[in-house]
């Protein structure tokens, strides 16, 4: 008891970590606020969900789809009306909740739809073959629901209780806090220097490892608590939870759940199984740290597992072959609600296992291994020392710049952070995984987008009468094919000639459909570049696909991973560029130096610069070129304001010259990064407190925006 007292005293001494954490804290409850207000494209929020739903409470459901009847008749009459009081996204409210409402209505009838389902399956030769998994799935799936015949299910407002259980946020903020945690516990001591001491005492092995493994199990529920409860307070407090005691098929989502519990009984359910995914995870990564011995090839490892484990999970079919693969899965445990919302088996040699056993077997197996062999691999470690640099070995022997003794300071401080810091294996490591991501990506140009080039070869350049013309008269030509279609239509109906005769006419009236698309998409470019000359705006035709995939919103949401990609090589190179010096107490030496702290972090400051630099070159690059590749960079010279998605940008500006300050931006960003990186480093003097709040600064708003 006294270890685990003592591993949690010095887990305490962590002040920035747990100031860090309480700021996830209070994001996620601010996050969760937003998204309770935040409207969406239909015009409506959970807010006003709630608002809805309190305005039927107390009524039966017959009752509540009555006055929502009404309610959406005298929204569309004030509308006709002119009536202001009526505004955007009220009638869409209205209608979800009237849906919602009718789904839960109709349960039984649904239950009974099952069943006929099932006897309708069985009947077809392609379910028939009672040696196959579909076969013997099938049997199961009205079993796995006859237990809920008669069930009452009664509609209530259901994106209280959502947002408890399914804010992805709050997973990522939970799993950085309890990492960081975990390298603490594991790395911190072996990198400061400490471990060597602790390894020697009496219980200085099993007994120390174990005592760390039990105060991580103790965080994680300590943090899973505060995380989630934050979620309960927030939900709760803004817009309610609805009727705890309903059944949980009144979930939004839910319906096609197999359980019979209240949704009450569901949010404990659901925090112990939240529980044992994060368990599972965290002692995988346990593992990690104790094999890895360091934060950089701990990070890199963990990326790997579980960047692999993401990827089953997400790219194969539950019913496959290989769904084991996809179930029996660390990420799998993190999507909780999956195992509540819906009844699925997985394909497991032809038997029909429930995805909620596997998943049991597979967290307990994971916290047991993990454990088991990170409390096995500790003991067994015959010193502390750090392991071969290979990277170092091999490059101070064959490359000449790492050669020989010098005095040259900033060679002195790239060494350090490409060798040391293990920044050149980064980028190696960065380089081969884009070349591997890109490889799969592909733009391509289908008939439509080809008739698109050569409408708007033909209208390149300034606007002009001649080119109105042209537009007028094929839009014109277009018009007179499809009128003429619609006469001969009329008169085969007319009985005037047969079918035979109609589709030989027809042929000679054919209109290219990639062709007529490709016009009016030309057509209603020129028409606005047109509005936007008649404001006295500078803008001329261009070809706009190419420039389109880099300026669009889907685009930034690619340039918000390509950032995310860049920040998280620096956080993991530059980490402890600043540290080292505090670990190592360098930071003294270096004070009395000749040239002194000025110097070296001058030198410091400039590498960090250049190395965000190659980072943000290599994460933006590739994309950028693939694009331009494939559709060209037309129309450099016309004003920016020509381009759609920038007709912001300010006037006088070329394409060229934008593209240009464009990609200016994305440097200066990195390198911005890279310095606040090596500022935090300096301030806090430890590696891990730095990954924890360059995590929080840099990348999760970034995932925030994604996720949001």
């Amino acid at each position: 008891m006294k270890l685990i007292y003592f591993e949690v005293c010095k887990l305490f001494q962590r002040r920035a970590a747990w100031s860090v954490i309480v700021g996830l804290i209070l994001a996620n409850a601010l996050l969760i606020h937003y998204q309770i207000n935040l409207v969406n494209e239909a015009g409506y929020s959970s807010k006003d969900i709630a608002v809805v739903y309190e305005k039927v409470k107390g009524k039966n459901s017959q009752e509540q789809l009555s006055w929502l009847e009404a309610e959406i008749a005298r929204y569309i009459q004030g509308v006709q009306a002119g009536d202001e009081r009526y505004t955007y996204g009220q009638d869409s409210t209205l209608i979800l909740v009237y849906e919602q409402i009718a789904a839960v209505l109709d349960y039984d009838h649904y239950l009974a739809d099952i069943h006929k389902q099932t006897e309708k399956m069985m009947k077809s030769a392609l379910f028939a073959a009672p040696d196959t998994f579909s076969y013997r799935n099938i049997v199961l799936t009205p079993q796995a629901y006859a237990h809920l015949k008669g069930l009452e299910v009664t509609a209530d407002f259901s994106d209280g209780v959502l947002l408890i259980t399914d804010h992805r946020l709050t997973d990522a903020f939970l799993l950085l806090a309890l990492v960081i945690l975990t390298m603490h516990l594991l790395i911190s001591e072996r990198e400061e220097g400490t471990l060597p001491l602790f390894k020697a005492t009496k219980y200085g092995h099993g007994s120390t490892i174990f005592a760390k493994a039990v105060v991580l199990l103790l965080l994680t529920l300590f943090l899973l608590l505060i995380f989630y409860s934050t979620n309960l307070i927030v939900a709760a407090g803004e817009v309610g939870l609805g009727d705890l005691n309903r059944p949980i098929q009144a979930l939004a989502g839910y319906r096609s759940s197999p359980l019979k519990i209240t949704v009450k009984q569901y949010l404990g359910l659901f925090f112990s199984a939240k529980l044992l995914g994060v368990l599972a995870n965290l002692y995988i990564f346990f593992l990690l740290g104790i094999l890895c011995r360091n934060h950089l090839f701990s990070c890199l490892l963990g990326i790997l597992v579980f960047g692999l484990e993401a990827l089953l999970y997400k790219n194969i079919e539950l019913h496959s072959w290989l769904s084991p693969v996809r179930q029996f899965n660390l990420t799998a445990l993190l999507d909780t609600g999956s195992y509540f919302s819906n009844y699925n088996n997985l394909n497991l040699f032809g038997y029909p296992v429930s995805t909620i056993t596997a998943g049991v077997v597979t967290g307990f197996t994971a916290i047991i291994f993990g454990v088991v062999m990170g409390i096995f691999v500790f003991s067994k470690e015959a010193a502390s020392d750090v392991r071969r640099n290979w990277l170092k070995e091999k490059l101070t022997a064959n490359i000449t710049f790492f050669k020989g003794l010098h005095f040259n300071l900033l060679r002195h401080e790239a060494y350090k952070l490409l060798i040391v810091n293990k920044g050149l294996l980064l980028i190696l490591i960065f380089i081969a995984s884009q070349v591997f991501y890109f490889n799969g990506m592909m733009y391509f140009i289908d008939q439509e987008e080809f008739y698109y080039q050569n409408y708007s070869t033909m209208l390149a350049g300034d606007l002009t009468e001649e080119k109105s013309v042209f537009l007028q008269n094929e839009q014109e030509r277009i018009a007179a094919l499809k009128q003429e279609r619609e006469l001969l239509y009329q008169r085969y109906e007319n009985g005037e000639f047969d079918e035979r005769y109609l589709n030989y006419c027809l042929s000679h009236l054919e209109i290219n459909g990639f062709k007529k698309r490709a016009f009016e998409k030309a057509h209603n470019q020129y028409l606005q570049l047109t509005t936007l000359q008649a404001k006295q705006q500078p803008v001329a035709y261009v070809y706009q696909t190419g420039w389109s995939k880099l300026f669009s919103q889907e685009a930034n949401r690619l340039d918000l991973l390509d950032y995310g990609k860049t920040f998280l090589v620096l956080i993991l190179a530059l980490s402890s560029f600043e540290a080292i010096e505090e670990i190592t107490s360098m930071n003294k030496i270096i004070l009395v130096s000749k040239k002194g702290r000025k110097a070296v972090r001058s030198r410091k400051i400039l590498i960090c610069v250049c190395f965000a630099i190659i980072s943000a070159t290599i994460s933006f690059l590739p994309r950028t070129m693939r694009v331009l590749q494939t559709y060209g960079a037309s129309g450099l010279s016309a004003p920016a304001k020509s381009i759609m998605e920038i007709s912001w940008a300010p006037k006088g500006l070329s394409i060229a010259n934008f593209f240009v300050l464009y990609q200016v931006k994305r440097l200066v960003i990195a390198a911005l990064a890279g310095v606040f990186i090596l500022v935090v480093s300096h301030k806090t003097g430890n590696t891990i407190t730095t990954i924890l709040i360059s995590t929080a600064v840099l990348i999760l708003p970034l995932a925030a925006m994604l996720l949001i």
